[in-house]
């Protein structure tokens, strides 16, 4: 029997959803039916970007994300990624 050491999301819709503060980002990621991780790290866009794809390798993601410059900023920079597929995104203004 093989042994899984690490899930295979390719293809597969994940949603992102995201809050950037002043110091740090709070993210959940779930599919529809499943939340897969809920966690808060610093705003740096590389820690964020390291984790999806080590984490969630593959997979397509939905984003939502606070409309800040943070959020913008972060959203951006992971766009540019190679690794990152980003299939729809959206932006939320809180007010």
């Amino acid at each position: 029997m093989t042994q899984v050491t690490q899930l295979d999301f390719s293809g597969h819709t994940t949603f992102y959803g995201g809050d950037v503060h002043k110091k740090n980002r709070s993210v959940n990621i779930h599919d529809g039916k499943f939340e897969w991780d809920d966690f808060s790290q610093d705003t740096d866009a590389v820690i964020l970007y390291q984790h999806l794809v080590r984490k969630f390798r593959g997979a397509h993601f939905k984003v939502s994300y606070e409309a800040g410059f943070r959020g913008v900023s972060a959203q951006r920079w992971l766009q540019q990624q190679q690794r990152i597929f980003i299939k729809y995104c959206i932006a939320l203004w809180l007010f």
